[in-house]
């Protein structure tokens, strides 16, 4: 492919992301943005508004029982402590 090409590719890859986030917004909606693989994509993803993200960048994929610990040593960490 041509640089041209790839412009113009990634030109409507990025219009496209834009037009989506925007329309999803308006119906007020809540967008995840699926195989953020690069600091370039989630800056951008960040700078439209985009609400969540996921892929490669965030995690590696992990079985249920490894994603369930995760989620429980978060939610320890963040709890208030108690008297």
């Amino acid at each position: 492919m041509t640089n041209s090409a790839e412009s113009i590719d990634a030109a409507f890859y990025i219009g496209n992301v834009i037009s989506g986030l925007a329309m999803a917004h308006n119906m007020k909606l809540r967008v995840v943005a699926e195989g953020v693989e690069q600091e370039s994509q989630l800056a951008f993803l960040r700078n439209q508004g985009c609400d969540e993200v996921q892929g490669f960048l965030i995690s590696k994929p992990v079985s249920a029982q490894v994603f369930t610990r995760l989620l429980q040593s978060r939610l320890y960490s963040n709890a208030p402590e108690t008297c």
